[in-house]
């Protein structure tokens, strides 16, 4: 288990003390956000997929320093997609709300593919998504380099 999960386990024990309830929809329709930003990945489009993050997101990336802010990582995203042969697919392994319904979270796997350079990598990332005006918002992003991940998409 990774910081990032424990930490995660940790907020989310402390927050259920305090029972609110939240209904099935706000679970499906986390997933369904997370669906959504993923496909964006797909179109490699850096405003459709910052359009899933929140103003005041930080975002912890593997190869730069924190980054704050919406309009910030819009410029890494824009970097991501230099070239059109760039690609940056993720999946969505699990995703988790909170029992109030306000917060949750999304852990999957990354790649980051540019053949022009021939650069390849990939890991893990954990997202922390809030639940306000009706929307899912992705408030922090942490991604991870780990070569199991790396080496499960190169050798496909």
């Amino acid at each position: 288990m990774n910081l990032s999960s424990s930490i995660l386990k940790i907020f989310f024990s402390c927050v259920t003390v305090i029972y609110c309830g939240h209904t099935a929809a706000q679970n499906y329709s986390l997933k369904s956000a997370a669906d959504q930003w993923q496909k964006t990945m797909d179109l490699k489009n850096a405003e459709l997929i910052t359009t899933f993050f929140d103003t005041t997101m930080v975002a912890i990336y593997h190869s730069n320093p924190v980054v704050y802010g919406k309009e910030a990582n819009l410029k890494i995203w824009q970097h991501q997609f230099d070239d059109s042969l760039d690609q940056h697919p993720i999946t969505i392994e699990k995703v988790d709300v909170s029992s109030c319904g306000d917060m949750g979270y999304v852990y999957g796997k990354w790649w980051s593919i540019h053949p022009t350079e021939n650069y390849y990598t990939g890991g893990r990332f954990v997202s922390v998504w809030s639940f306000k005006n009706k929307e899912w918002r992705i408030l922090m992003l942490s991604v991870n380099v780990q070569d199991d991940v790396k080496s499960e998409k190169k050798s496909k």
